[in-house]
């Protein structure tokens, strides 16, 4: 795993790493019965692909937890919309791989 970041909603996290892919995560809801010694098994939400190279850095868009911002080995940074399992916006031109990235709060979509 290269990469992981929790969501806002604070329920959700994605991971990315070397398999070129970014996993999203549900994260179960402890009960009252729950100890930090309980195994949990858990399976990906959704597997988000599209970069050619390993993933770098993944964060989520704090004014829009759907959408995850991903940069790459592949000269690329993406966007995604994880409640449609889709790659919304690709941006290339980079001469080398993107390292990391930051998400700000700005309205990027109405």
């Amino acid at each position: 795993c290269q990469a992981v970041a929790w969501n806002p909603n604070g329920r959700q996290l994605a991971s990315a790493g070397a398999d070129h892919n970014i996993c999203i995560w549900d994260l179960p809801t402890p009960d009252a019965d729950s100890s930090i010694d309980d195994p949990v098994s858990l399976q990906p939400a959704a597997v988000l692909e599209g970069h050619e190279l390993r993933v770098n850095n993944v964060e989520y868009v704090p004014v829009y937890p759907q959408l995850v911002a991903s940069t790459s080995h592949d000269d690329t940074w993406r966007l995604w919309d994880i409640e449609k399992q889709e790659e919304i916006l690709l941006q290339e031109g980079h001469n080398h791989p993107v390292p990391s990235l930051a998400a700000r709060t700005f309205p990027i979509f109405p």
